[in-house]
């Protein structure tokens, strides 16, 4: 043991050096007993004590006992008999498969170091490994990582729920014992969880809450569609998967050693697994998981070098993936059927190809049809026979001659023999609510079939019964008590009577008024005296209903009201209003038969130079449009004005007016009624003004400052008012199209400008959105449509660096995706305020050019010179484009600007400072700088010691003075002047003056 070896305890042990070469060896293991000596003492006091450390602790006390040569020469020999015994223990258990490859003499080595805490070299390794040849170049096969799905961790909180309610995952959950949910169609799992979240208790407790959450994820998330399932099919597969691989990790924790026997075995299972879980891999994919699961596991196992022929092994059944002989016909598992018969050629061909081996026949159709014969079968259960029937014949015409279909089509023959037709009894009492019928037809049905099981139905039944039994012997009972008891089941004892007792009382009057614009009717009555009553209304064409059964049912509402929108212009109608309580009826309310006469409607005017076009829609087949104006007002009547002769179904256009005179219209309908007599509609007014258009606005330009405003530009237009709109979203107007101001406004938001010259002005945004800028020439509520801008106060591109390349400058940013242009400009003395300013120099390029380099090279930098880069992003195209904020960053060859700066204090007589000033002397201007001072010692970081002053920029080169607050210095402080923006240093230099001291006083 290391632990009993005072070599190994101390780390000495070293294969080459025995310590009878070394000339102080007593010093060296000193100085080994000082370093360890500590750490053993604090392991050995940790809670729960080391026994390790402790044995260690007690040998170090006969340490000096390697003072004598003889002694040292004995441990050092017991050392070297531990470390070799550790060395071919490891060997043997890389060598079983008869040589060790190169990386596993490392691997030996680093194992057997930290054993034995001492240094072993791969030379000392394999000078030992004996009788075992050592390839030198082989790797072993690393297999393949099985992957964490991107859907493991939407369904992995989810796997707690399940398992407290016994559900192995959501299909055991929504089918419990089902062998073939592969073949069940996703739509028919949704389907399954969408009634079982509704067949949930009204009465919320945790399970029912859990319940409804997993029914959620089954609905929204698992089986929302194909897609959806094969991602949590994926999710299945890995949990399976990975549940094997770990009991590979517990069968090999002693020996850390997979065989080959074994090995196949688990190959078989993740084989299965994957197969089971509607995620098939092949035996080769099962084969590198277990390899890289062993590799990552530090488990030994080599995979044999050739593989069994697959012909003779076991391959997963169709239907439930379980492993089947090569030659079964059926899966002792499920039962289904793994080899099929072609129903064109006869040839035999296992149920999960795609095609025929003979014949070429689509083979995709069985698993749809099996999945239907499983459904029918389920139908067949709920006594749903016709449906079922339905679905077996379909299943039979997909797959001719299917096997299946004729046994499931046999066994629904017999329930239905065997139930009679107690089983549409028993639905149509249910659909009725009659559940005191139903319960007794299903104790009947169950006594002639045993086997009979609707535990869904049985359990509404109950429940339904329940809610009106409750309802019935609530005290006092109230005629709400007994219409809950009559909504929760129709035919309960001593219902009929306690409803008898209080007949619904009819209601005085029904209102009907008709409203043309609408083109419907508005029907309204006053509230039956009776409580708790709902109120049925009925319609009947050419006059009014004679009783509950005549004419068309409208609705049944508590409510006293209803529009109806169903009605055709120029027809006659009656209404009648039966007031119901539960099943019984009052005397039927009529009212007097009324017609709608409907007026156009969507009614738009647009004038334009002498002519007023006026369109419209909602003109039903038997109407005819009839038009008049005026200039003086609106006309009250049809025949009072002028009438417009120029009319059509959908609108008109009234030419030859006069411009700048309000024309005034009045459009009615007309309508023959059924005795011959023609009626004109209420009518609708409108009115317009025809004028020469105004030209629109062809010049828009809008610019970013640097406070996050912009200026706007534009040219004042001709004969009309300039307005300014903008938007996030795409604009639906183009240049030069006319709309009305109306319209303009519905579609935009006003931008409140703010006016600098009869065509400039000023805007800010509310953020730093993308945005549509629109200008329009506005004149008798028309909008002319002019140039657009894209404007942003988004920096949408940064420069991310600047670097030197020979005499070019390099500059480096990550393209802004909502661009398709970006422009550099720069200046020599300042940064641009604008992407196109004048007196700067300005490169764009596109995607293409930037992706050849990154960056924007900038060629012929001269030397000392300060460049002012601002990088702007594109926004929008064409006549619309404008530029985002710009990004800034200066750059130079060498610095380009000196100053050196030093402060100079006056004193009192005792030595005190009155005052101080900080004098600069620069080439060039000066940004804003940051004076620090500390006691002691000079600052070293600009955000060290105390801010004394912030110095403003200074405008030009030569020497600057800045007075200090008073106060702000005492002696024996040091004090050092700073650059706000440190990138500036780039190009610039502040020193301390030649000759001053940075210390004050």
């Amino acid at each position: 043991m290391a632990q009993d070896n005072l070599y190994l305890i101390l780390g000495l042990f070293d294969f080459s050096n025995s310590l009878e070469s070394d000339p102080a060896p007593e010093q060296r293991i000193a100085q080994a007993v000082a370093a360890v000596r500590p750490k053993l003492s604090q392991r050995a006091n940790r809670a729960g004590g080391d026994p390790a450390a402790q044995r260690a602790l007690e040998l170090l006390k006969t340490v000096n006992t390697l003072n004598m040569p003889e002694q040292r020469q004995q441990v050092f020999l017991e050392a070297k008999n531990i470390v070799e015994k550790s060395i071919t223990k490891q060997v043997k258990l890389y060598a079983a498969r008869g040589y060790i490859l190169t990386g596993e003499i490392t691997k030996i080595a680093q194992k057997v170091s930290k054993q034995c805490n001492c240094a072993i070299s791969d030379a000392d390794v394999r000078s030992r490994v004996h009788g075992v040849p050592v390839k030198e170049q082989e790797e072993g096969p690393k297999g393949t990582e099985l992957a964490r799905p991107k859907s493991y961790s939407k369904y992995h909180g989810q796997e707690s729920k399940l398992k407290v309610y016994g559900h192995a995952n959501l299909y055991d959950m929504l089918d419990p014992g089902n062998t073939k949910v592969r073949s069940v169609p996703t739509a028919t799992w949704r389907a399954k969880a969408e009634a079982a979240k509704k067949a949930l208790p009204n009465k919320v407790n945790m399970e029912v809450s859990d319940h409804q959450k997993l029914y959620n994820l089954c609905i929204g998330t698992a089986f929302k569609d194909d897609t959806s399932r094969a991602a949590y099919d994926e999710y299945l597969a890995y949990e399976s998967l990975m549940s094997i691989l770990d009991e590979v990790k517990e069968v090999t924790s002693v020996t850390k050693k997979l065989d080959s026997a074994l090995a196949e075995q688990y190959i078989d299972r993740l084989y299965e697994a994957g197969a089971k879980n509607g995620h098939p891999i092949t035996r080769d994919e099962a084969s590198g998981y277990l390899l890289w699961f062993c590799g990552k596991s530090s488990i030994l196992y080599m995979p044999p070098a050739e593989h069994a022929d697959e012909s003779t092994l076991p391959e997963p059944c169709p239907w439930c993936g379980a492993l089947a002989d090569p030659d079964a016909v059926n899966c002792s598992s499920c039962g289904g059927r793994i080899l099929e018969n072609c129903p064109q050629c006869h040839h035999t061909n296992r149920a999960d190809v795609h095609y025929c081996g003979q014949c070429g026949f689509d083979y995709t159709n069985l698993a749809q049809a099996s999945a239907m014969c499983d459904e029918a079968k389920s139908l067949a259960g709920a006594l749903r026979f016709d449906d079922a029937d339905q679905l077996v014949d379909q299943a039979a015409n997909l797959w001719p001659g299917f096997a299946e279909a004729k046994a499931v089509k046999q066994t629904i023959a017999q329930q239905r023999t065997l139930v009679g037709p107690s089983a549409q009894r028993l639905t149509d009492a249910v659909k009725a609510l009659n559940l005191i019928e139903a319960g007794k037809l299903y104790d009947g049905i169950r006594r002639r079939s045993p086997k009979f099981e609707n535990r869904e139905l049985r359990d509404a039944i109950d429940a339904g019964v329940a809610r009106a039994k409750a309802a019935m012997e609530a005290a006092p009972r109230t005629i709400s008590s007994v219409l809950e008891a009559y909504n929760a089941c129709h035919d309960y004892p001593g219902l009929a009577a306690a409803l008898a007792a209080n007949p619904p009382k009819p209601v005085a009057d029904v209102t009907v008024r008709p409203d043309g614009t609408a083109h419907c009717m508005y029907v309204s009555w006053p509230a039956s005296s009776s409580k708790e009553v709902s109120y049925v209304l009925l319609r009947k064409q050419g006059s009014h209903p004679l009783d509950e059964h005549d004419g068309e049912r409208l609705t049944e509402t508590s409510g006293t009201s209803f529009v109806d929108r169903t009605v055709e212009a120029g027809e006659p109608y009656g209404y009648a209003v039966v007031v119901k309580l539960g099943p019984l009826s009052s005397a039927l309310t009529a009212s007097k038969t009324v017609t709608v006469l409907f007026d156009v409607a969507n009614v738009k005017v647009s004038p334009s130079q002498s002519t007023i076009q006026i369109t419209w829609n909602g003109i039903p087949g038997t109407g005819v449009v009839a038009v008049w104006r005026r200039t003086d007002h609106a006309p009250t009547r049809p025949g009072d004005g002028e009438q417009v002769t120029n009319v059509v179904s959908s609108g008109l256009l009234d030419q030859g007016l006069r411009n700048d005179v309000t024309y005034y219209y009045a459009i009615f309908v007309s309508y023959r009624l059924a005795n011959g007599r023609t009626v004109y509609s209420q009518g609708v007014q409108c009115s317009g003004i025809p004028a020469a258009p105004p030209e629109p606005i062809d010049f828009l330009f809008a610019q970013l400052q640097a406070d996050g405003s912009f200026t706007l530009e534009w040219e004042v237009p001709e004969g009309g008012e300039a307005r300014f709109s903008y938007t996030t979203g795409d604009l639906s107007f183009k240049d030069g199209d006319i709309v009305a101001e109306s319209e303009l406004n519905a579609q935009t938001m006003p931008l409140p400008i703010t006016a600098t010259g009869d065509d400039t002005g000023t805007f800010t945004l509310p953020d730093d959105s993308i945005y549509h800028i629109v200008a329009a020439t506005v004149k008798n509520g028309q909008a002319v449509i002019g140039a657009s801008a894209t404007v942003s106060s988004r920096r949408a591109v940064e420069i991310t660096n600047i670097t030197a390349s020979g005499a070019n400058a390099v500059v480096l940013f990550d393209w802004p995706e909502e661009s398709d242009r970006v422009l550099l400009a720069w200046r020599t003395d300042r940064y641009p305020a604008s992407a196109e300013e004048r007196g700067a120099t300005v490169t764009s390029v596109n995607r293409r050019t930037y992706d050849l380099h990154k960056a924007i090279i900038v060629k012929g930098i001269q030397p000392n010179v300060p460049y002012y880069f601002s990088l702007f992003a594109r926004l929008g195209s064409g006549d619309s484009a404008s530029y985002s904020a710009g990004s800034n960053r200066m750059f130079s060859f060498g610095k380009a600007s000196k100053a050196t700066y030093h402060v100079e204090v006056r004193k009192s007589l005792l030595g005190k400072i009155k005052s101080a000033t900080l004098v600069i002397e620069s080439t060039d201007s000066l940004p804003e700088m940051e004076l620090r001072a500390q006691m002691g010692v000079i600052p070293a970081y600009s955000n060290q010691g105390l801010l004394v002053a912030s110095i403003p920029a200074q405008n030009g080169g030569g020497t600057h003075r800045i007075e200090l607050p008073a106060g702000s210095l005492n002696k024996g402080m040091f004090a050092k002047l700073f650059f706000k923006d440190l990138s500036i240093y780039q190009t610039s230099s502040l020193t301390q003056a030649a000759g001053t001291s940075p210390e004050i006083g």
